[in-house]
C-alpha cells in the first residue's frame, strides 16, 4: 500500500515545474478558492457515507462479499452530488462571485467540484479493495489513475492550452476513466 502513494505523490511533483511555467499564480489561486468550495460541497454530498461504509463493511461482508453495501454506497452518493452539481450549476456564477471573486470562473468552480466528486466515488472502491486485501489491484488502480490524471492534464495545459480548467478536468478524466 506504500507503492501508490509513493507513486502517486511523485507524478504531480515531477509535473509541477511545467504547469507554474504556464500557469500563473492568479490561476493557482482561483484553483484554491474553488477547491475549498468543491471540498465544502462534497463534503455535504457524501452525507458522511464513506466512514459509515468502511465501518459496516465487515458486517457486511459475509453476506455478498461487501458488493452490496458498495453499490448502494456508491448510488447514494452519486445521487446526492448531482443534486449538489444542479444546484452548483444553477447558482454558478452567484457562487463563484462570491468565493472567487468573479463570476467568470464559474467553469473553474465547476470541473474541479466534478473533480473532488469523481475522487470521492473513487474512494469507496479503493476502500472496497483494500478490505478485501486486494493490494495489487488497489495499486493498480491508484497508479494508473494518477498516471492518467496528470497525463490528462499536461495535454490539455501544456499542448491545448486551455488553462487552469485543464488540471481539475484533467483529474476528472483520469478518475472517470478508472
Amino acid at each position: 500500500y506504500l507503492l501508490p502513494l509513493v507513486g502517486a505523490s511523485l507524478l504531480p511533483f515531477i509535473t509541477l515545474p511545467i504547469f507554474t511555467r504556464l500557469l500563473t499564480p492568479a490561476d493557482y489561486g482561483y484553483l484554491a478558492l474553488a477547491a475549498i468550495y468543491a471540498g465544502a460541497a462534497t463534503g455535504v454530498a457524501s452525507l458522511g457515507l464513506v466512514v459509515g461504509f468502511e465501518r459496516e463493511y465487515f458486517e457486511c461482508e459475509d453476506q455478498d462479499g461487501g458488493a452490496g453495501l458498495l453499490y448502494s454506497a456508491l448510488l447514494t452518493n452519486l445521487g446526492s452530488l448531482v443534486l449538489v452539481f444542479a444546484i452548483s450549476w444553477r447558482y454558478r456564477a452567484a457562487f463563484s462571485g462570491w468565493i472567487i471573486g468573479s463570476s467568470e470562473h464559474s467553469s473553474l468552480l465547476l470541473a474541479v467540484f466534478a473533480a473532488v466528486g469523481s475522487q470521492t466515488l473513487r474512494t469507496y472502491v479503493l476502500i472496497y479493495f483494500r478490505n478485501q486485501r486486494r493490494a495489487r489491484t488497489y495499486t493498480a488502480y491508484v497508479l494508473a489513475e494518477s498516471f492518467l490524471s496528470a497525463a490528462f492534464s499536461l495535454l490539455l495545459v501544456a499542448w491545448l492550452r486551455i488553462g487552469v480548467i485543464g488540471l481539475p478536468l484533467g483529474q476528472l478524466a483520469g478518475a472517470s476513466i478508472i
